[in-house]
């Protein structure tokens, strides 16, 4: 399990990094309301396309790691969250 959760992490983080740099150019700073409403948007673009990729990759690992798909989708989900949090800071909200 730890072995999976190793290379999750590492492969979802080599993913993560080019997701923001896609993302990243997106955000608007004004601060007005139409801002707001772009940076919502690339907020819930980012995380459907994080959610995706790394759900991608943690269904091609589990299966050759012995891992179980219960234990696999914990693992999914906390780095899911992890992600979330990074993408809330860079849409600003």
């Amino acid at each position: 399990m730890d072995d999976f959760k190793k290379e999750l992490k590492r492969l979802g983080d080599i993913e993560f990094s080019r997701i923001k740099s896609k993302y990243r150019s997106k955000v608007d700073k004004k601060g007005n309301i139409s801002s707001a409403a772009n940076n919502l948007k690339v907020y819930g673009d980012a995380l459907k396309d994080t959610s995706e990729k790394i759900t991608s990759i943690a269904n091609k690992l589990y299966p050759d790691m012995g891992v179980t798909k219960d234990d696999a989708v914990k693992a999914l989900n906390n780095l899911i969250e992890k992600y979330m949090v990074e993408i809330k800071k860079l849409s600003g909200f």
